[in-house]
């Protein structure tokens, strides 16, 4: 997953992210709900990225700090 390498690659800095608005989305409106779960669906079975979902939560922790932000799909700058 691309965001999680270039989080990895800012370890200890402050960065900001360019990116497309799904992974924007998915962070910020599933990852509370995800994390609160354990990464496991209502059945309790694991979902079927959790373990990309848990990795991106945890690399989001690298940086200093960072801002990620939402381009349109399909522009360039």
């Amino acid at each position: 997953m691309a965001l999680r390498e270039v989080l990895q690659l800012v370890e200890g800095k402050r960065a900001n992210i360019y990116t497309q608005g799904i992974v924007l989305g998915s962070k910020h409106d599933y990852e509370p709900i995800w994390k609160a779960r354990d990464f496991l669906t209502s059945a309790g079975t694991p979902f079927k990225h959790g373990k990309l979902g848990k990795e991106l939560t945890d690399a989001l922790l690298l940086p200093q700090e960072v801002r990620i932000v939402k381009l349109k799909a399909h522009t360039i700058w």
